[in-house]
């Protein structure tokens, strides 16, 4: 049975694909978030940018890059993602 990971950056606005990965599975859905940041970076600049990912995206990680590249972001976390 072969399997793969897909994901993409998408934009919702414009109703398409910025970029796009498909990688062997097992793959963390992580590398595959940064690695869209990074190709996007520059295709990305100076716009005003809100990102929104499903809660397999929720590191503290790519949170952290985020907002070193000062974009906004809605992430929908797991029940035991922050805890005190």
């Amino acid at each position: 049975k072969v399997q793969s990971k897909a994901g993409g950056l998408y934009d919702v606005t414009n109703s398409l694909f910025i970029d796009f990965s498909l990688k062997p599975a097992p793959y963390s859905e992580t590398p595959l978030a940064f690695a869209h940041l990074y190709r996007t970076k520059k295709i990305l600049k100076n716009q005003k940018i809100i990102y929104l990912a499903d809660r397999y995206y929720g590191s503290a990680e790519i949170i952290s890059h985020l907002e070193f590249l000062k974009y906004n972001y809605v992430i929908r976390g797991k029940s035991n993602f922050y805890k005190k």
